[in-house]
């Protein structure tokens, strides 16, 4: 009786034993595979179980069919002290086969006798074996896991065995299964990838053909307006053009510009579908285009008997690089349409700069709370000190439906909100999305029927300095070479007529000599003949064109000294970079300006010009004559009615920042009759311009 319980006893320690060893062995390995994939997992695998179970030799592989034949192709084999080269070899008369076949196969001594035809188990000298299948989850074989030693295999390995090649066969056939997938991911992915390309080459000849589109109608349509446009402000500068026609002008040059205004609208918004939409960044004033903003806005809001709340964060940086144009759009159209879409109540604007890290630079306090919806997470730029701008415009208009928010900003859009007003192209939005993405931001939109909505963007800027502002342009006149210089000898080259007589004859009027050639052969011919101290190029000409002709000139005797200044009528900013390759110092767009015609040939040549004094009036009566009130007064009538309202009303009040923000904003549209209209604010003689305009008489 005792000596059957010392025995039992035996047994069950022994059992214990081999409870630990597995439990043990099972951990090692599962530790060290289970940060493992593909080949590392399976060579790990096999080295490991070699280790726990004591063999000499671990396989696994997998199992195919090549050429009608059943094969193992292994993917991992360890040999004693290392890993042996992986092979492949056919199953029928091996051990294997049964292992594939899913049938239990363990041979604990003589399985080279059992398998005499198996060449593999002779030259592994093999005496035992054990395997197990690797079993997808649809119950196919899709490898085998098998252990052999060299001596006979023990009935407490053989449990070892058994428990541990379960588990881990299990493990590995789902490392085949993922790979499997992963292989078929991948072909599809090549295959995707393959469309993908053949659709991203499609796209770019499209894109191509799009870009020599716009630059053909860029230079068709803008050439012609260059002319128009220069020649009516000589003719409006000539003091011998009678008053009835200086009028006459001034309507031509107001429409002119208009007209070019638009142009650029459908050029701008050709080169976002195109993707040739670039950025102009450069240092503004902020506090002072805000306002402008604001000033604008109001009257559209007062229009409608809204109220605008507009609020600036005054520890905002005052002075900011970034792209003022696109800033200006984006609140102007976000604006405009939360005034269009709400009929009471009001809107919200308000902005911010966040300065990188926990603090504001130049802050006298703590930062305010952060925007209403949080921060946007863009990121803000590599210089030191940047900032992120924040922008926010909320209404209590009539909202947007979950389903319609989510393609608001998608092209030719436009939610059941707006029905009933019939403005509107549904490509605002989608173009303010593209001009937030171009400047580095991101831009949303949260909103519910009946309960208004908000639109924001963040856009990262950079600090500026006021030194750096760009200088607004003053109704000086046109200039002339100051006395005692030589007059440089210009060669002016452009295959357009008109351009060629308008160019000449504001540099003639400025006392400089002037040689005229009409394509890029002549232009060659003409610099042979008498050598140029300066060349406009024209860039778009038969025959021999603006970059062929300047690298040639370049490499005539002299013609690699002298200033070269491209003039063209593309909209494109990789324009410079072309000319600059071709030899050009600089490049000037058409239709071009005065100012930048003089100041161009002032920084590269080096010649002074005299302009007239600006605050002295032109004409000997003291309020302009007839003639300047007919030039003001039609230019006046050619503004928006909100800006002539917005106009009026400051200068009634006599508020001069009122009347700075109003005439930035009408800068880019109508810069000729701006120009006309500052001296008498630099002269503060505000009630004379009110009489002027005829708007103290409540005809404005």
């Amino acid at each position: 009786m005792g000596k059957a319980i010392r025995l039992d006893e035996g047994l069950l320690a022994e059992e214990a034993s081999r409870q630990r060893l597995a439990e043990a062995s099972l951990k090692t390995i599962f530790y060290s595979t289970s940060t493992q994939r593909g080949e590392a997992f399976f060579r790990t695998l096999v080295r490991d179980l070699a280790r726990a179970l004591d063999v000499f030799y671990v396989i696994a592989g997998r199992t195919l069919t090549q050429e009608g034949v059943d094969v193992c192709q292994t993917l991992a084999v360890w040999g004693g002290e290392d890993y042996l080269p992986n092979l492949t070899y056919r199953l029928p008369g091996t051990p294997c086969r049964n292992v594939a076949d899913q049938k239990m196969c363990f041979h604990p001594t003589g399985v080279q006798r059992d398998y005499p035809e198996d060449v593999l188990l002779v030259r592994m000298q093999a005496e035992s074996y054990i395997g197990m299948p690797m079993v997808d989850t649809e119950g196919r074989t899709l490898g085998i896991l098998v252990a052999l030693d060299t001596r006979p295999m023990s009935e407490g390995k053989r449990y070892l065995a058994l428990s541990l090649l379960t588990l881990f066969a299990t493990r590995a056939a789902a490392e085949l299964q993922f790979q499997d997938r992963e292989a078929e991911l991948t072909r599809l992915v090549a295959e995707r990838t393959a469309e993908l390309e053949q659709a991203r080459a499609s796209a770019e000849q499209a894109n191509r053909a799009k870009s020599r589109f716009l630059a053909n109608m860029s230079h068709e349509l803008r050439t012609p307006l260059n002319a128009v446009i220069g020649f009516s402000r000589l003719l409006a500068e000539d003091s011998r053009t009678p008053a009835g026609a200086r009028r006459d002008l001034e309507l031509i040059l107001s429409s002119g510009e208009h007209l070019l205004s638009l142009i650029n609208d459908v050029l701008d918004m050709a080169k976002v579908e195109a993707g040739r939409m670039e950025l102009d960044v450069v240092t503004v004033d902020l506090h002072r285009e805000f306002q402008a903003l604001v000033g604008m806005l109001g009257i559209r809001a007062e229009q409608k008997d809204l109220t605008l709340v507009a609020e600036l964060d005054p520890a905002t940086p005052r002075y900011l690089r970034l792209d003022i144009k696109k800033l200006r759009q984006l609140v102007i159209n976000l604006v405009g349409n939360a005034i269009k879409y709400t009929d009471e109540g009001g809107v919200s604007l308000r902005m911010r700069a966040v300065a990188e890290g926990a603090g504001m630079a130049g802050a006298s306090g703590p930062l305010p709370q952060p925007l209403s919806r949080g921060e946007m997470g863009v990121d803000v730029p590599p210089e030191a000190g940047g900032f992120r701008l924040e922008v926010e415009v909320e209404d209590s208009g009539r909202g947007i439906g979950e389903a319609e928010l989510a393609t608001i900003f998608e092209p030719f859009t436009q939610a059941a909100s707006s029905a009933g007003v019939a403005e509107g192209t549904g490509l605002g939005l989608a173009i303010s999305k593209r001009f937030v993405e171009l400047m580095g931001g991101r831009i949303e939109a949260d909103s519910r029927p009946g309960g208004g909505s908000l639109f924001r963007f963040a856009v990262p800027v950079a600090p500026g300095e006021a030194e750096a502002l760009a200088p607004r342009a003053r109704a000086r006149g046109l200039p002339r070479l100051a006395e005692g210089t030589r007059p440089p000898r210009v060669l002016v080259v452009d295959d357009a007529e008109a351009n060629r007589l308008l160019l000449s004859r504001l540099l003639e009027q400025a006392g400089l000599k002037v040689v005229l050639a009409e394509d890029g052969e002549q232009a060659l011919a003409r610099f042979q003949e008498q050598a140029a101290d300066f060349v406009w190029m024209d860039i778009r000409m038969p025959r021999l064109d603006g970059y062929q002709a300047t690298r040639r000139i370049r490499r005539l005797p002299g013609g690699d000294k002298i200033p070269i200044v491209a003039l063209t009528a593309s909209t494109f900013g990789d324009e410079r970079e072309k000319v600059v390759e071709a030899g050009c110092d600089a490049f000037v767009r058409k239709p071009w300006r005065e100012d930048e015609i003089f100041s161009t040939m002032r920084e590269l040549l080096g010649v002074e010009f005299h302009y007239p004094d600006a605050a002295a009036p032109e004409t000997p009566s003291a309020d302009g004559g007839e003639e300047g009130q007919a030039v003001l007064r039609a230019g006046f009538l050619e503004l928006p009615d909100a800006q002539r309202e917005w106009l009026v009303r400051s200068l009634a009040l006599g508020d001069l920042e009122a009347l700075e923000a109003v005439l930035t904003a009408l800068a880019d549209d109508h810069p000729a009759w701006v120009e006309r209209v500052r001296p008498y604010l630099d002269g503060f003689r505000l009630d004379e311009l009110l009489r002027l305009l005829g708007a103290d008489h409540g005809d404005g």
